[in-house]
């Protein structure tokens, strides 16, 4: 096989490969053949090699929209990252391969298949290191997505290196340079893209910590809300104890006076306030302490004691113990409370109002947080989910446009919406990978 041929086609194999691992979906045969099939056609229509590059990239920029559907920067970020490896990976070995031309007179065909296995071994290498290494690589990807100064730093350096490496190869094959300055320069390119890297490593770090930092900070802000909601139901307990001791007294007049049929009922009546109150407040009680996660547990209090000032029935539902939610913890934070400030928001209109929670844990890798109120007519769902709508009636305006977005950004969230004559229901699923 000629080398001009075998390099090709490794690298087009070998991208698809890492970027497929990068993915972890099955490998798309039909991608890999397209990919082969259009850098080896720019190879035999009279292209430098020096384009090649820019063609086998906007090639491969086109197949990630094909997969996907739609173009998602970050994974545009991590091919060109891999894109950028393969080409440094292929001018070293085309260097040994005109040095070790130079030094015996000719390239046998044992070079050009010595110089194709080795590519071979070194795309079988780097694919085994990003299957081994899932957990931190995720990690990364996961911070570069929630930070989009980061992520336009790292495609404008990648696409600075490619650049400078196609200006490397035109000046190699314009001006003749020897081998030894094409290696020196491809070894000084490699030196740059590797501090560039650890550079970009120590910025990854730095901002893992300080997201690390505000989501102790949130933890600690919903905690202080959340003791403040114990001391008001602490001042309410008091308030009510001393209803109670008016009751009493009214109690002890009635039985003063002969009264019995008066005492009788001002004693059902307290037995039966008693009894509901202390009824529903032990069952949410119950359920909150099953939600192991700090901050999910406490922002529902606070809302729930929300609830309560403004006088709407509530419900809530926690059949299984929460220990953890697939996904980031900030955004469900932010999408729980959005729902719940929407409903609140809605049901302050309604005469009669409810709003009824459920946290449901179907495996360890599937759950869904529900929230259904009551509405005075039904709502346009094609509206709901257009960006900009901003109309609040019928808990369709408060936040849900960030709502929506946060659940576009996330692959572990979904959001379904279900309406009656009189409810609307939002069940927000959160599913692992």
């Amino acid at each position: 096989m000629n080398l001009e041929l075998l390099i090709p086609i490794s690298l087009s194999i070998g991208i698809v490969l890492l970027f497929n691992t990068y993915q972890f979906k099955r490998m798309n045969i039909v991608s890999i053949i397209n990919i082969c099939i259009a850098f080896i056609l720019s190879l035999y229509n009279g292209i430098y090699y020096h384009e090649r590059y820019l063609l086998l990239l906007l090639v491969l920029v086109i197949e990630v929209i094909v997969i996907n559907k739609k173009i998602i920067t970050v994974d545009i970020a991590v091919l060109l990252i891999i894109y950028l490896f393969f080409v440094l990976d292929y001018n070293i070995l085309l260097f040994l391969t005109h040095l070790v031309g130079t030094i015996a007179g000719k390239i046998t065909k044992f070079d050009e298949f010595l110089i194709g296995v080795l590519i071979i071994v070194s795309l079988i290498v780097v694919y085994l290191l990003l299957k081994n290494n899932r957990n931190k690589i995720n990690k990364i990807i996961e911070t570069i997505k929630h930070n989009t100064i980061l992520l336009k730093t790292i495609i404008s350096v990648v696409l600075i290196l490619l650049f400078s490496e196609s200006l490397i190869l035109f000046l190699v094959d314009i001006y003749g340079i020897r081998e030894l300055v094409q290696g020196f320069l491809i070894a000084f390119l490699g030196i740059v893209t590797g501090m560039i890297l650890l550079i970009l490593d120590y910025y990854i770090v730095m901002y893992q910590e300080k997201v690390q930092y505000k989501l102790q900070r949130e933890k600690y802000i919903q905690q202080e809300k959340y003791l403040s909601a114990l001391e008001k139901s602490y001042q309410d307990l008091r308030k009510a104890r001393h209803d109670y001791q008016n009751t009493l007294l009214a109690i002890q007049g009635a039985i003063n006076e002969k009264n019995i049929l008066e005492a009788e009922n001002y004693l059902k009546e307290i037995l039966k306030q008693t009894n509901n109150d202390t009824k529903n407040e032990a069952k949410i009680l119950f359920n909150l302490n099953k939600i192991k996660l700090s901050g999910i547990r406490n922002l529902l209090a606070v809302k729930i004691k929300k609830m309560q000032e403004f006088g709407i029935k509530y419900t809530m539902e926690v059949i299984d113990d929460i220990d953890n939610l697939p996904g980031d913890i900030v955004s469900i934070v932010r999408i729980i409370g959005i729902l719940v400030d929407n409903a609140i928001e809605a049901s302050q209109n309604q005469d009669n109002p409810q709003i009824n929670l459920a946290l449901i844990k179907y495996n360890s890798k599937a759950y869904s947080f529900s929230i259904v109120n009551k509405i005075n007519k039904k709502v346009e769902l094609n509206k709901i989910i257009e960006r900009g709508y901003t109309t609040k009636e019928n808990h369709t305006g408060l936040g849900l446009d960030n709502v929506l977005q946060l659940v576009e950004k996330s692959e572990n969230f979904t959001l379904e919406i279900n309406q009656s004559n009189n409810t609307i229901e939002f069940d927000f699923m959160m599913e692992g990978m």
